[in-house]
């Protein structure tokens, strides 16, 4: 009967104490060499200097500042839970209160009794005028501004004319054909509608130091997708950080920056600047990682949707608070962090900080990386199809210039075994 498969991480401290069965450590090698990555990991244990370091590390940490830490974020997060709520209680009675007056005109218009006097149907036959006064009609009401009605067999309404006096005519009756001579002074003088429409008013607003100027509403949303071979360089946001994106890049952000943070959505590799401003939080998000920078720094991330991993350098400045799901990581400038989808973050010291930047430069970079991930760098820059794969964990070397041809590039790779694994026919780069 097979033992039970115990977790990776007590498999590694049963090994490191001395005390792993040998099925335990057959487990343990087994586990690494599903991929390099976790061979990689689980050699570092093998390593004093990375274990005293963490030690180190730990023993350096501060609780007291870790909990008063946790708090105020914790305080930031209510006050800002607090504000949501409002703002959707606001929304909710504004739109109560917009529904229930447009019913309210609604049924004012279509349900209101018409109190406007109607009109015997005017007949269009030829007719002789004739004034209305025979004995049995009532004299017409005078009035300071009298009313002259107008039919147009669908609709009646009544207009204020400044005539001296009323014209009444009889149902049946046609009025005469407007001439000169029949039109009244006053009509004359009133301005025909082929004249200019008159001027609107402009309103003047002033503060106590000038011209007002109202808030401007919110512009559209920028959403700038690098697809070239080339890179997007030093993009400036808002509130003036920088941005530098590689290529197949993009990145998503209001314009201007909205609510309590600066929030920014990215895809791929983008190189950030940020300007400090402690009450605007600076945060990227991408493939279910949120990074948050604290005060002015600079950092890199690269998250590629066809990457398993996502990587987060921090370069210069102050700390950098990275999350993915329910794992937490502080980085310190000159440190990276590296994680898949769902599994903890790993930590590292970054040894070649102008490795992680080359491509602002317009520079290839590799230092003994895999050629599985060159062959995905060289395609996405050049606009290949990546076919293929290497299952020899072939080691790859090479610097230079991104602005020379994809041709030219491959035949300067440098691999671990000395052999070519990559080639280009037509759009695609093949890799065996």
């Amino acid at each position: 009967m097979s033992e039970i498969r115990k977790p990776i991480s007590t498999l590694v401290v049963r090994s490191l104490i001395g005390e792993a069965t040998p099925t335990e450590i057959m487990q343990l090698e087994e586990w690494a060499s599903l991929s390099v990555d976790n061979r990689v990991w689980l050699d570092r244990f093998d390593d004093p200097d990375f274990i005293i370091d963490g030690i180190n590390e730990l023993e350096a940490l501060d609780l007291d500042a870790c909990e008063r830490d946790f708090q105020r974020r914790l305080h930031i997060y209510e006050h800002r839970a607090k504000v949501k709520r409002m703002k959707r209680q606001i929304v909710i009675w504004s739109a109560a209160a917009i529904i229930l007056l447009s019913c309210g005109i609604w049924l004012h218009k279509h349900l209101a009794p018409d109190t406007t006097p109607s009109l015997t149907h005017l007949h269009t036959t030829p007719a002789k005028t004739k004034p209305v006064n025979k004995p049995e009609a009532k004299a017409a009401k005078q009035s300071p501004l009298p009313i002259s009605v107008h039919n147009d067999n669908t609709h009646q309404k009544q207009v204020r004319t400044p005539s001296a006096a009323p014209i009444i005519y009889e149902a049946g009756y046609e009025s005469p054909p407007v001439t000169a001579a029949n039109v009244p002074e006053a009509f004359r003088q009133l301005p025909s509608a082929s004249a200019a429409p008159p001027q609107p008013i402009t309103n003047h607003y002033a503060s106590r130091n000038g011209p007002f100027n109202f808030p401007q509403k919110a512009l559209e949303p920028f959403d700038i997708l690098n697809d070239d071979s080339s890179i997007l360089k030093d993009h400036m946001l808002p509130d003036g950080s920088i941005v530098t994106l590689n290529a197949q890049s993009r990145i998503f952000y209001p314009n201007p920056f909205q609510g309590a943070n600066r929030k920014i959505k990215l895809t791929g590799e983008g190189h950030f600047i940020v300007v400090q401003n402690d009450s605007l939080p600076f945060i990227v998000s991408a493939n279910g990682a949120r990074v948050e920078a604290i005060g002015s720094s600079s950092f890199n991330m690269r998250c590629y949707p066809d990457e398993e991993q996502t990587e987060i350098t921090l370069l210069t400045g102050d700390s950098l608070l990275v999350a993915v799901g329910p794992y937490h990581s502080i980085l310190q400038p000159g440190q990276t962090a590296r994680f898949s989808k769902g599994s903890p973050i790993n930590k590292y010291n970054t040894n070649n900080r102008d490795k992680v930047v080359a491509y602002t430069n317009r520079l290839f970079h590799f230092d003994k990386d895999d050629l599985n991930q060159v062959a995905q760098e060289i395609a996405r820059w050049y606009g290949l199809t990546l076919m293929g794969v290497n299952l020899s964990h072939t080691q790859v070397s090479f610097q230079g210039l991104r602005t020379k041809s994809a041709e030219a590039v491959i035949k300067q790779l440098t691999t671990s075994d000395g052999k070519s694994h990559v080639k280009i026919e037509g759009k695609r780069l093949i890799v065996h």
